[in-house]
């Protein structure tokens, strides 16, 4: 989307046709049948902070900004980067979860983190809080007996 054009001749993902993108990268989008969904991890290219996430595409993406990529995952390059740097583009997903990578970043913008935000440990007690409150006011038990009644 942030690329010229994305092109989905067959349906892979939607209406068979092509639509104009944001413009923002020098980068066109050309879907296929199969989906690449996987983990991955790497480092920023800038900065060489590691880097995680999972990778969600479907397709290829050419073009003239993809030779400033974003990341350098174990697979290769990933990402563009239009050539002042301000916009950037990436196939990887939940990168923002990783504390190192999510602070490298703010400092690229120029802003400071507020406070340091373990992101798993804020997940995982928020979860926790989340469960014992369901536990003090459901029958638990009751719910599990009656999802694992034959029909």
């Amino acid at each position: 989307m942030l690329g010229r054009t994305v092109e989905d001749s067959s349906g892979a993902d939607g209406p068979a046709g092509a639509v104009e993108g944001l413009g923002l990268l020098d980068v066109q989008t050309t879907m296929a049948d199969t989906k690449t969904v996987r983990p991955v991890t790497g480092r920023c290219a800038l900065d060489d902070v590691p880097v995680r996430g999972y990778e969600i595409h479907n397709g290829r993406v050419e073009g003239a900004d993809l030779d400033r990529p974003m990341l350098r995952l174990a697979h290769g390059p990933d990402g563009a980067r239009s050539p002042g740097g301000r916009i950037t583009g990436v196939h990887v997903h939940g990168l923002f979860t990783g504390d190192r990578y999510r602070r490298s970043w703010l400092t690229r913008l120029g802003a400071r983190p507020l406070r340091d935000l373990e992101f798993e440990h804020a997940v995982e007690a928020a979860l926790d809080e989340v469960a014992t409150a369901l536990e003090r006011s459901l029958d638990v038990d009751t719910l599990l007996a009656a999802a694992l009644e034959p029909r």
